[in-house]
């Protein structure tokens, strides 16, 4: 017997079936890849809104706004909100992109300056925003899917709008006068109601767990921070400290004040290193697999000489690299692998302080790469890696780098052209949106293909973002800024 027919004996309608399961699964992921939304318009006004899909080139109109910063996706990117006014009250209307249905909400919202009137739990299953009633305004949580409304009790609607749980059941969110202005309610999305308040210092911010429904928390009224777990109702308090970040899986919290603790939350005590960081400086980055912590500072057990230091989570080492902060600094971890960037200079140019430096250091050999000197990037420029952890793009004022840490050389997208800025890498890393003067183009660091995906010199067309990039709102504030 052949080879086909031993194959053909397989039946027919189950190979087609699984056909039919498979190709629009593939295709529908592309889909959502590489669509981005943007505008058609001025740059101070707004215009017609779009999604284009990059890839096969389809244009859907979406509808028309008023200012830039009134458009967006939703961070599951399934819906596009956009705002309209009606007697200078916003008005939202949510667009669903696959079905093309339009809702808008009943309630106006309450018009805030510089401050975009609405904002999406991480996974896009809550909108939050504040109502204009005719006696106060109203703090509302909406779920599109659902249709469900509620009202956050006492939510103050001039404040920041809620912090979500990892699991978007809970909405952390700060109560109106004439309660005390440190006191912050937990709302409970199932049950409808608050099931705890929090006295948080006014001036920081509190901080879910990124795995679990815990809370870190600066404390009112003293030097503690509190670290609550709202599954059995525990806290931990840690007194003299100021409050830190979480490590990406949720185990550890860095607090400091004297001296840089990493916090164990399953033991609920310090991690105990063969040494002591004092002096902390500009923030204390995570490797994505939690395992590293960079700090810069003194190593109290070894010299006075402030630097750069890896902190070993499974060794239980401080390792210093070498590297010097300074008063000007970018720096950032690879998403997928033991390597972080960083950035230096304090140089003077025209007044104004400008980078000098890159390095790429690997933790698993302990090398950095210095990559480039006296390269003039302006203060305050963006250093992002791809999401697949290869690449690192850079907007500078000589035009935007693209960074490949494989082989370790330096490619422009576009040299000495200023225009070109912006650069935002897709959510899968393949392409990376840029803006020069009216149009919008598409960067392949696969191919290093260039391209004009608008290409209309009669119109100003302004990327807005990328669907799927979890952003939850337009690049554009209120205020103008990215």
């Amino acid at each position: 017997m052949s080879r086909f027919n031993r194959v053909s004996r397989i039946p027919y309608f189950i190979l087609l079936f699984l056909a039919l399961l498979i190709v629009p699964a593939v295709h529908a992921q592309d889909t959502t890849s590489h669509q981005i939304l943007y505008a058609v318009g001025g740059q101070d006004a707004g215009g017609i809104i779009y999604t284009l899909d990059v890839d096969t080139g389809l244009k859907t109109e979406i509808g028309t706004i008023h200012n830039l910063s009134d458009a967006g996706w939703s961070p599951d990117g399934k819906f596009v909100y956009l705002l309209s006014y009606s007697q200078r009250l916003p008005r939202l209307t949510l667009v669903n992109v696959e079905t093309k249905q339009r809702e808008t909400l009943l309630d106006p919202l309450a018009d805030i300056s510089c401050w975009l009137p609405i904002s999406w739990s991480p996974d896009g299953q809550w909108l939050t925003y504040t109502a204009q009633t005719d006696s106060d305004p109203l703090l509302k949580i909406y779920n599109p899917n659902m249709g469900d409304i509620q009202v956050l009790k006492g939510g103050d609607p001039n404040d920041d709008f809620p912090d979500w749980s990892p699991d978007n059941r809970y909405a952390t969110y700060r109560l109106a006068s004439p309660t005390p202005s440190d006191q912050m309610a937990v709302w409970d999305t199932q049950t409808q109601r608050t099931i705890s308040t929090l006295n948080v210092d006014p001036a920081k911010q509190l901080q879910w767990s990124p795995t679990e429904n815990r809370i870190a928390y600066q404390e009112a009224g003293s030097k503690s921070v509190i670290i609550y777990n709202l599954s059995d109702g525990t806290k931990q308090k840690y007194d003299h400290a100021k409050m830190g970040d979480w490590s990406p899986d949720g185990r550890f919290l860095t607090i400091y004040d004297s001296k840089l603790l990493v916090i164990d939350v399953n033991t609920e005590k310090p991690v105990e290193f063969d040494g002591d960081i004092s002096g902390v400086g500009f923030g204390q980055p995570w490797s994505a697999d939690s395992r590293y912590l960079v700090a810069s500072g003194l190593n109290v057990n070894a010299d006075s000489t402030s630097t750069i230091y890896i902190l070993d989570l499974v060794q239980k080492r401080i390792l210093p690299t070498g590297m010097k902060p300074t008063e000007t600094s970018l720096f950032t971890w690879s998403p997928m692998d033991e390597k972080f960037a960083f950035a230096a200079g304090t140089d003077l140019v025209d007044g104004a302080s400008i980078f000098t430096h890159l390095w790429t250091f690997n933790v698993n050999d302990f090398q950095s790469h210095q990559y480039v000197a006296q390269m003039p990037w302006a203060w305050g420029q963006t250093l992002f890696w791809s999401p697949g952890g290869r690449y690192i793009t850079v907007e500078t004022s000589a035009g935007v780098g693209l960074f490949d840490s494989k082989s370790n050389q330096l490619n422009w997208i576009m040299e000495d052209d200023q225009s070109f800025s912006w650069p935002y890498w897709s959510p899968d890393g393949a392409k990376i949106a840029l803006m020069s003067d009216d149009d919008i183009y598409m960067f392949t660091p696969e191919n290093h293909d260039l391209e004009n995906i608008t290409n209309t010199p009669d119109e100003t067309d302004i990327f807005l973002g990328w669907r799927g990039d979890n952003r939850g709102h337009s690049l554009i504030s209120p205020c103008g800024e990215t």
